[in-house]
């Protein structure tokens, strides 16, 4: 992520990915390497209204499996 000015705060969730290149072209401004965790397999995915509830779902579930 780069760093600004602008500092509003925004939630943020850390998920296990397989492809985190792949997601974060899929979702330009919604996902990013993952802040203090490795950036080849964790992504960091901002929530807000950029994308919707079922894209940020199958990336919790996907998450999930790869973490279960």
């Amino acid at each position: 992520m780069l760093k600004s000015e602008d500092s509003t705060m925004v939630d943020v969730i850390n998920l296990k990915t397989q492809a985190a290149d792949k997601d974060a072209q899929q979702y330009p401004g919604s996902v990013f390497p993952a802040y203090h965790m490795n950036h080849q397999t964790w992504i960091s995915v901002v929530l807000d209204e950029s994308m919707s509830d079922d894209a940020v779902m199958k990336l919790v579930r996907q998450s999930f499996e790869l973490t279960a």
